[in-house]
């Protein structure tokens, strides 16, 4: 016997439910699957929209998807390609965590046994130790983003005409050809350097998450390796880049360039406190000691260098950051101070973007205690897709 609500469905003009659905579909998919088994009526009506938003986990599941966008059958009454705006995009399938076990199971059970003792080589060897094992996490993880970054190209090619939102947590292949996104607003990438292999140009990016990103430096290091706002300034969208959250941030000189990008001026604020984060030693630092290092020194090739970058990046005026907690694994504690220094350096420029109208924002996130993971990108995912912050969320108050 039909409901109330069937009867009031069957009532709707298709145009009524074609908008229901489409504000509807905002979740992972579980909604635009469950409307094709509704009816007919229901599956033909939803059928553009049913896969407007999409949580796709794993490199079968990305596979899976591309053979149904590419060929739909008869039966799904789909005349037009589905439209897909919104899509995260995770290299962890949902089996994940059974797969991680079982496969370190195995890992432990093939180990040899060590003759005699069994005692490990305390000069460090090796002899004796199950180090192999340490590595199984690892291996699993690179397998799944390559298959995963394999898988990305072909998926890419069937959604780009409509594709608003990319949240992904791998890098694509450096040799990708990865076709134009012209849509694309929205990007979250696990790095700075995964910016480098997107398609070129990407005319409507506005907002960036990076989401590990350790050392944020704008001077070369000596390492050689390029500086983060260079390869930001040298990126496809950094002409219309507005808003950029970094996560992960333990050093560099974010303060200093900060002050640049967005004309925050550096005034002494007093003493205070910098507490050593991994230790909570606290120490004290002065004013002179703040106003020396937030900034570049005046006329210094590292302020030319700044400048010069943050020119090329003359729409990102919001900035959001996110510490990771240092975790010092020796006897010196000279990088946990460092770190230490960087945060309290940040705070100080958010808290002087914050008093002021005519400058740009920074807003400093609580230090994350681990990584950001596949688990919290769904969650800000999600709420970016139901029209909440997403991860430029607002910050405590400093």
């Amino acid at each position: 016997m039909p409901t109330t609500t069937t009867i009031l469905m069957d009532r709707c003009p298709d145009e009524v439910l074609l908008a229901i659905f489409t504000i509807s579909c905002a979740d992972d998919g579980f909604t635009g699957r469950s409307l094709s088994g509704v009816s007919h009526r229901i599956r033909r009506v939803s059928a553009l929209v049913k896969y407007r938003s999409l949580a796709v986990r794993g490199a079968a599941q990305m596979n899976a998807l591309v053979a149904h966008l590419a060929s739909p059958d008869d039966g799904d009454f789909e005349q037009n390609v589905p439209k897909v705006e919104h899509l995260l995009l995770s290299m962890n399938p949902p089996e994940k965590v059974e797969a991680d076990e079982s496969a370190s199971k195995v890992a432990v059970t093939s180990q040899p046994k060590n003759e005699g003792n069994g005692a490990s080589d305390d000069k460090g060897t090796g002899e004796g130790t199950d180090s192999s094992n340490e590595d199984v996490p690892k291996v699993l993880e690179h397998n799944r983003a390559q298959e995963a970054a394999n898988a990305l190209t072909p998926l890419l090619a069937v959604v780009a005409p409509t594709l608003r939102t990319l949240f992904t947590d791998f890098c694509p292949k450096s040799d990708a050809l990865l076709p134009s996104l012209p849509r694309l607003a929205t990007l979250s990438l696990p790095s700075v350097e995964s910016m480098l292999r997107l398609p070129s140009p990407l005319p409507s990016v506005s907002r960036l998450h990076l989401t590990s990103c350790s050392q944020v430096d704008s001077a070369r290091a000596h390492s050689g390796r390029q500086p983060f706002w260079d390869m930001l300034a040298a990126s496809p969208m950094h002409g219309t880049l507005s808003h950029l959250r970094i996560s992960g941030v333990q050093f560099g000189d974010v303060a200093q360039f900060l002050c640049v990008l967005l004309d925050v001026p550096v005034v002494p604020e007093g003493p205070r406190e910098l507490v050593d984060l991994s230790s909570g030693q606290v120490r004290c630092i002065s004013p002179a000691l703040l106003n020396a290092h937030a900034h570049f020194p005046p006329g210094s090739e590292d302020e030319e260098h700044a400048r010069e970058t943050a020119s090329k990046l003359s729409k990102l005026k919001n900035v959001w950051i996110e510490g990771r907690q240092y975790v010092n694994r020796g006897w010196c504690g000279t990088n946990s101070l460092l770190h230490g220094a960087v945060i309290f350096e940040i705070q100080a420029v958010a808290r002087q973007s914050q008093r002021r109208d005519d400058v740009g924002r920074v807003v400093m996130l609580p230090v994350r205690d681990g990584e950001y993971g596949s688990e919290q990108l769904l969650e800000d995912w999600l709420s970016y897709v139901h029209g909440g912050p997403g991860p430029w969320t607002e910050g405590p108050d400093l």
